[in-house]
Parts: structure tokens; sequence; C-alpha cells
């Protein structure tokens, strides 16, 4: 992740400490459990006894919908405008990176690339300009704990937020502290 340099501009150039990288991870934890293929509400009627959580939801990538309200992903990009920015992003990088689209929508590393991408650029939606750079930015400055920061990045990077998973967000970013350190 870009973090910020001398100047206050954010740069790939500088590497983001561990209490930012640890609120991301605590955000991306409870949103999907790391799944780059994790889709939310999908399949709801799963048989439970196999499993009670379904995190992996491949069969997911060839009816994705933009504006079907289907969560996906790392972060569970959810609104039209996010998961048309997300498609486009995919498109380009299969072509990159010389695999499917379906390939490229489920793959970690392309999430993550847009993860990143759509902190630090704005881009066009249907509903108006979209733009997180100023708040990635705020957050990229703060020099505060843990706790903080996942309550920062929650309240102004995720769109439509659960206030009631705020505790859930911020004990994962403590147990990634707890387990590796800062």
């Amino acid at each position: 992740m870009p973090g910020l340099d001398s100047s206050g501009n954010v740069s790939s150039a500088v590497r983001v400490d561990n209490k930012h990288i640890a609120a991301i991870m605590g955000q991306m934890y409870v949103e999907s459990r790391y799944m780059a293929s994790n889709a939310e509400d999908w399949l709801w009627d799963y048989p439970m006894h196999i499993s009670p959580w379904r995190a992996h939801n491949p069969e997911y990538i060839p009816v994705y919908n933009i504006g079907d309200s289907i969560g996906w992903g790392l972060v569970q990009w959810t609104v039209p405008d996010r998961k048309e920015y997300l498609l486009s992003f995919a498109t380009a990088q299969a072509t990159a990176r010389n695999i499917t689209l379906n390939q490229a929508l489920g793959d970690l590393y392309v999430q993550l690339d847009f993860l990143i991408h759509e902190a630090t650029n704005s881009f066009q939606g249907s509903q108006g300009p979209v733009n997180f750079t100023g708040k990635y930015k705020t957050f990229l400055g703060m020099n505060d704990d843990y706790d903080v920061l996942t309550r920062y990045y929650f309240d102004n990077m995720v769109v439509n937020p659960d206030k009631s998973s705020v505790p859930d967000r911020i004990a994962a970013a403590k147990k990634i502290i707890d387990e590796f350190g800062y």
C-alpha cells in the first residue's frame, strides 16, 4: 500500500506502517475472511451442515452483476459504481496479465491492486465523481492506535457500513497487531 512521503503526498515509494495495514486487514477479515472470491449474501440456501459460512463463491463470477447489491471480493464491493469500476479494472488486468476476465475478477492480486488504485484515484460513477483519495491521505497521516485507525477507515472508506460490525473489525485489527506487532 502506498504511504505518505515527506511532502504529504501519497507515494508508492513509501511503505505504510503496520498499524494502518492492520486497520485495513481488519476490514477485510470481517468483510470476506480474506477470500477474493467471497460473494456476500450469495446462495444463502446452501446447506448449512456442509459449510456454515461459505467464503468461497467462484460460481458467482460468471453471473457478476454491478446492479445486484451482492458484495464481492476482499472488501465486498457492493454499490454499482464501485462494482463497475472493479469490473473495468479487472478487464484491463485480464488483458495485461493474459488471463480471463473471470480469473481476474476472483484474483487476490488484482483485487489488492484495485484496492490501492481505488484509494489513490478518483473515477466518474453514474451518480457523480467518486474519490477516496483525500480520505485515504487523511487516514495515512493519522498517527493513532489501530482502533482509532480502524474506526476512521470504516467510517470513511466503507460504503453503506453496518455499524454493528465495528467491534469485530477492531478485534480483527488487534489480533493482527498482537500476532505480528508494530
